[in-house]
């Protein structure tokens, strides 16, 4: 879980600046919000292999609303918050983002 952390954060902190502006064109713009709808889902997507590769007798909640959960805590807009507003470094989210999936996902060995 903690690689897996360290690669979501590496990836939102570089993609944050992108999406941000990604998301405003897609307010006002068809086929941008399009893609910005499929991107989402192909996040979701990439969540769902990640949440297979667990253990399914490890997993607190059934894999959908398991992915379902990481998805949304590893989202794009949950990083920014904590990031922009809040002032957390990558390194402070990355650990925070490892701590919250495992107590989300796992249970207890």
């Amino acid at each position: 879980m903690e690689m897996l952390a360290g690669l979501i954060a590496a990836v939102l902190e570089r993609l944050a600046p992108v999406w941000v502006a990604y998301r405003e064109a897609a307010a006002v713009d068809e086929k941008a919000n399009a893609n910005l709808v499929a991107a989402h889902r192909r996040r979701h997507e990439t969540f769902a292999a990640m949440v297979q590769k667990l253990p399914e007798h490890r997993l607190r909640r059934p894999p959908d609303e398991s992915t379902d959960t990481a998805w949304a805590i590893g989202s794009i807009d949950v990083y920014l918050l904590l990031h922009s507003i809040r002032g957390w470094d990558g390194a402070r989210y990355a650990e925070w983002l490892r701590r919250t999936l495992i107590d989300q996902l796992l249970t207890p060995e």
